[in-house]
């Protein structure tokens, strides 16, 4: 029964009642246990969940793994809540123990994480007339990148392009996904321009005369 999550209670018929050593029957633990009242939820990384559980019958300790309860042995702990706040996907096991077995329960929180996005260059300055590559990738839960200022229009939330701006130009991008959106994150590079310089003087002058040269 415990097995197929069929929660078995036991009471006496009187309160005289004595078992005859020999015929004493232990019956696997029942257990029951949820988070947020439910078997699995989809919260957003920093989001706090509730564990519950109650567990009865022939019941000497009781685990929940990772982290919540280690080989706890009184009433208080077997019938309890406590809330955690998990940073990755993590399935907590409930685990209790008595003279006839283990009787395990588990429930998932599936943790969305918000998207952050990175920008890099093989190079920040170019000389006017040259190009840079500049490449992008990202960490947590993303589904598109939008550019907000230069000339990229790649679409890949993984990616590369190659840039030629003929003036200091600043790339800017940000990412949407399940867990929200992440900070707008920028590049710029900067254009060396070529100098350039003129010489004005008169084509001819008499003799003698004084001339200016600009």
């Amino acid at each position: 029964c415990a097995a197929a999550g069929i929660e078995i209670v036991l009471s006496l018929s009187a309160s005289g009642e004595r078992y005859i050593e020999g015929h004493i029957v232990y019956l696997p633990p029942s257990a029951n246990f949820t988070v947020n009242n439910t078997s699995t939820v989809t919260i957003i990384q920093g989001e706090s969940v509730t564990l519950r559980w109650v567990s009865f019958g022939d019941l000497t300790s009781l685990s929940i793994t990772p982290g919540v309860l280690s080989n706890a042995t009184t009433f208080n702990d077997f019938v309890s809540d406590e809330v955690v706040f998990p940073q990755s996907d993590t399935t907590y096991t409930l685990t209790a123990t008595g003279p006839a077995g283990s009787t395990t329960r588990q429930v998932t929180v599936n943790v969305l994480i918000p998207p952050t996005l990175q920008i890099s260059a093989n190079k920040t300055t170019i000389i006017v007339g040259t190009c840079a590559n500049i490449s992008w990738g990202y960490t947590g839960d993303a589904s598109t990148i939008t550019w907000t200022t230069g000339t990229i229009t790649n679409g890949n939330l993984t990616s590369s392009s190659q840039v030629c701006p003929t003036d200091t130009t600043t790339y800017c991008a940000f990412l949407d996904g399940a867990a929200g959106q992440s900070p707008e994150t920028c590049i710029t590079i900067y254009v060396k321009q070529i100098p350039t310089a003129s010489l004005t003087v008169p084509n001819e002058v008499d003799y003698g005369n004084n001339f200016n040269i600009q």
